[in-house]
Order: C-alpha cells, then structure tokens, then sequence
C-alpha cells in the first residue's frame, strides 16, 4: 500500500479520535455538537483522497467521494436536529423563553427586539 495512503488514513483516524476526546470532555450537549463535524467532513475527505491515491479504479473513489459530499451535507441537518431536540429535552419547548433575549427582523429588515 503507498505511504500517501496510510498517512491520509492515520490522518482521518487521527480527525475522528481527537473529536471523540473533545466530545467526551464536554459538558452540554449543545458544546458536543461542534465536535460531530470533524470526523463528518474532514476525516471523510481524507479517506476519499486516500481511495482516489490508492484504488486503481477510479468509479470506486467517486462512490466514496458520493457518499463523503452526502455525509457532509447531512452533518448540518443532523446537528439541528439534534439541537432542537436538546433544547426541548431542556426547556420543553423550542420557541424563546420569555428571559432570552432574541433578536428578530422586523418588516424593514431593521433587528427588533
């Protein structure tokens, strides 16, 4: 196996194990999310580059590359779904609380409060 693949896969390995301790040490679930997109996009870029470097046939790397750009766009709807589901876990509902002050856009693209 060429060296360029074993690096891009320790490399990968490396991504996951990292964002695995940052989750783990953690406290809330919302912080534990910013580690979930790591592995999800970096370290599956570094596996498709280490497919298309190491597999003579390229249909194999472009499936993997597939299946790398629809795990990085899930990553987003999974992680806001996740935290909605958190925050309504938390406070029983997903709309402001009337102690939170959140800013919205009025009719004039002005911030309201």
């Amino acid at each position: 196996m060429n060296v360029v693949v074993w690096i891009l896969l320790v490399a990968a390995s490396v991504v996951t194990l990292s964002s695995t301790l940052g989750a783990a040490i953690m406290r809330d679930p919302l912080q534990r999310l910013h580690y979930v997109a790591p592995p999800s996009t970096l370290a599956a870029a570094l596996v498709t580059a280490a497919f298309f470097v190491g597999e003579h046939d390229k249909n194999v790397g472009l499936k993997v590359a597939f299946a790398a750009v629809a795990l990085a766009v899930m990553n987003g709807v999974i992680a806001h779904a996740t935290g909605r589901a958190a925050r309504v876990h938390d406070l029983g509902t997903w709309h402001p609380t009337r102690k939170e002050h959140v800013p919205m856009r009025g009719t004039e693209g002005e911030v309201t409060s």
